[in-house]
């Protein structure tokens, strides 16, 4: 029986912070008079941009909650009912992790064996890392990299198999592109004010109705990654 994850819970604790800042800017005139302009500016460039960060960290959070017991030694699943396309990106990143290594000047040479030996037993004994699949979304969730998160998860197309729970949740039914065209608007809103600090453009509706569907596409997104990992735990 899907129990939603603590990750989940935590976004919507941490997607508050976008909310506070929205409740604040609704005590200016819309639109803001001229001595107000910048104040609502930052309040509505900051909720863009706490927003997107707080969906980000919930996709990785939520990775790492849902692959715990892929991940414990002793294995508690049978590695046979691991996907073998979920074994295969997380074995290939494992040892481009171990290539690459970490970003420091001074790995002693006794350090990168180390490194070969730790991942390689990984491997050997079929243990996931959720980290190389939580690394997917890093910096730019949006519907490419949401796709290959759940790719790599061994789900072909995570919008087409959330979208009837989506559209429960939504109350409406929504266009076949719906989810992707909307997330990565909000992606690119939010790269807009990260990069170049222009906000005139964004209303408070869009900011309200991005929080909505963030929480909506969170909701859907933990139930599929759960019902994912049934199949294999």
């Amino acid at each position: 029986m899907y129990t939603r994850a603590t990750a989940l819970k935590d976004f919507y604790e941490s997607i508050g912070l976008a909310e506070a800042l929205m409740r604040k800017e609704l005590r200016f005139n819309d639109p803001p008079r001229l001595a107000a302009a910048k104040t609502v500016q930052g309040l509505r460039g900051g909720a863009a941009v706490l927003m997107v960060a707080a969906f980000e960290n919930f996709l990785k959070e939520m990775v790492d909650e849902r692959f715990q017991r892929l991940t414990q030694q002793p294995l508690q699943v049978n590695p046979l009912n691991i996907p073998e396309g979920m074994l295969l990106y997380n074995h290939r990143s494992v040892f481009e992790k171990a290539i690459k290594g970490p970003f420091v000047n001074n790995e002693t040479i006794s350090d990168k064996i180390a490194r070969f030996k730790n991942y390689s037993a990984l491997v050997s004994q079929s243990l996931i890392v959720p980290g190389v699949f939580g690394d997917i979304v890093r910096s730019n969730p949006n519907s490419k990299k949401v796709g290959s998160l759940y790719r790599a998860c061994g789900c072909q197309d995570i919008f087409a198999s959330v979208k009837v729970v989506f559209d429960r949740k939504w109350g409406a039914p929504t266009a076949r592109t719906f989810i992707e065209n909307t997330l990565d608007a909000i992606l690119d809103r939010r790269h807009q004010v990260a990069h170049t600090a222009i906000v005139l453009n964004i209303s408070r509706k869009d900011l309200q109705d991005s929080v909505r569907f963030l929480k909506v596409l969170a909701a859907v997104c933990d139930e599929e990654l759960y019902n994912i990992l049934s199949v294999i735990v």
